[in-house]
Formats: structure tokens, sequence, C-alpha cells
């Protein structure tokens, strides 16, 4: 993302203005290291890079009622 401000910033934000969004995190960086940035819970929409369709298929379903 172009300027000072990342993707977790972004849903640090939108979850301060919608407490119950739906947030899918997508990262080429190991899960140890986003939650070292303690920015976040881990969401249970978390991918990891390369991730395929049915992954996000999968994690969608979770995060939808």
């Amino acid at each position: 993302m172009p300027g000072k401000i990342d993707g977790i910033d972004v849903a640090v934000r939108a979850r301060q203005l919608h407490p119950g969004i739906a947030i899918i995190v997508v990262s080429g960086y190991a899960l140890d290291l986003w939650e070292r940035l303690g920015k976040l819970d881990p969401p249970p929409g978390f991918l990891r890079k390369p991730y395929r369709t049915k992954e996000v298929l999968e994690v969608m379903r979770q995060l939808t009622p």
C-alpha cells in the first residue's frame, strides 16, 4: 500500500469503526511474525501466500454467518 499505512493498520482502523467486521489477512510472512506486531489478535482468516482458491473459500465460510 502506498504511504505510511499498511494492511494491518487498515484492519485495526476498520475494527475500530466496525467492531464486528470480518477481516481476512493475506501475507507472505510467517504467522508468528505477524502476531509479534501485536496490532490485532490473529483472525481466524489468516492466509499465507501462496494460497489456493479452496483456502480462500474456506476462510470466507468461517467468517460469514
